[in-house]
């Protein structure tokens, strides 16, 4: 998760003229939170390619409600800019960057303002094209839909990141006090001169499928991944109405269309052979979740793949949905398995979920999913205790 203010075309103390600019800074991507009550080792590690920022926009825009003095200036721009290929990777502390205030009038009145934040965001990736000329509403209504990171066919499935674009991002804050004295001013709370961040989260999630079967049991084959059509929408929003948060509470955690495809869609219809556990002291019940952090799973399954005790048969990248999202997987010729994630809006933007199954002798393919939950304590006594903690990447 990437933690940010705004963006500008300037940086430091380095102030050419008088004219009036917001400070901010801009935060590296961060390691995801994995569960509220795992302090020890809370983060799941983002694979290479999934933080990185190819491009970068940033929108300010007056905020005002209705029967302010300066109403009919609402969502006029204050600011705009893009950066290209910019490598904040090492700014532990945040990189403090100006930007620089169009409207002079802007530095007496000082209004609120909204603040929107958006990476890796093209019409290759997301079919959006955004850019300073875009309105706040054209921002709100923007789409990502159709084949972009969706379950339409087979082909148009996402399985690796877009070469040179990258995963789509964005973060949107509303109604923050502008604050300062001329020309530096900030964007926040007046009471408390702090700077407000912004966090530009990723806007799909990712669904990682693993299989294996036992030493002696061989000759299976998994022939077709599907999704359920009905609980996958056609389209997210790119922005949410307001911060960010994975388990709703002051914030939001997804913004979907109001239609769903239609019918199962198969993501992955390639048969293949599952070859079986190789290590003498394994069995697949060693690969199930247990009580480890999200982090100590995520290492399990990669060293179980590098070992080559289990088969990974592809991360897919998709939007995100609000329905309790499903599944089958067939398997050896015409058997068939689902799965299915827990809740409704388990599957929310930045988010990852692991389909883990192996055969086991005389029952067939036994799938153990690492459901993605609402981010609440697994000492939280209304848990379910047979179910898994969230955990983002």
């Amino acid at each position: 998760m990437l933690l940010m203010m705004l963006v500008a075309c300037s940086s430091g103390d380095d102030v050419q003229s008088e004219k009036a600019v917001l400070k901010i800074y801009v935060f590296p991507p961060d390691h995801p939170i994995v569960t509220r009550a795992d302090n020890a080792t809370p983060n799941v590690s983002p694979l290479e390619g999934e933080s990185t920022i190819h491009t970068l926009q940033v929108w300010v825009f007056e905020h005002h409600e209705a029967g302010d003095q300066d109403a009919d200036k609402d969502g006029a721009i204050v600011g705009y800019i893009s950066l290209d290929n910019i490598d904040i990777s090492g700014a532990a502390n945040g990189t403090e960057v100006l930007m620089n205030i169009t409207d002079p009038s802007f530095v007496t009145r000082q209004p609120n303002v909204d603040v929107y934040v958006m990476a890796n965001v093209t019409e290759s990736n997301c079919g959006l094209e955004l850019d300073g000329n875009s309105t706040r509403d054209e921002l709100d209504a923007a789409m990502i839909g159709d084949t972009k990171f969706g379950i339409k066919s087979v082909e148009s499935v996402v399985k690796t990141i877009p070469n040179g674009v990258g995963l789509p991002m964005s973060g949107v804050r509303k109604n923050l006090e502008v604050f300062g004295t001329s020309p530096v001013f900030g964007v926040g709370s007046k009471s408390t001169n702090q700077l407000t961040n912004v966090k530009l989260v990723r806007a799909v999630s990712k669904v990682h499928f693993v299989f294996c079967s036992s030493k002696n049991d061989v000759g299976h084959t998994v022939d077709n991944i599907s999704i359920d059509g009905a609980t996958f929408p056609t389209s997210e929003y790119l922005f949410l109405d307001d911060d960010y948060s994975a388990a709703g509470g002051s914030g939001t955690r997804f913004k979907v269309g109001d239609t769903y495809e239609s019918g199962n869609k198969t993501i992955m219809n390639t048969s293949t052979a599952i070859s079986p556990i190789t290590s003498d002291d394994k069995d697949p019940s060693n690969y199930e979740w247990t009580d480890q952090s999200g982090q100590a799973y995520e290492t399990l399954i990669a060293e179980g793949i590098t070992a080559n005790d289990l088969n990974d048969l592809g991360t897919y990248y998709l939007r995100e949905s609000d329905k309790q999202i499903t599944g089958v997987i067939t398997y050896d010729g015409d058997r068939t398995a689902t799965f299915s994630l827990r809740d409704a809006g388990d599957f929310g933007r930045n988010h990852t979920w692991i389909v883990y199954a192996y055969f086991k002798y005389g029952v067939g393919l036994n799938v153990v999913t690492v459901k993605v939950k609402d981010w609440q304590s697994i000492d939280d006594p209304q848990s379910d205790p047979d179910s898994h903690e969230v955990y983002n990447w």
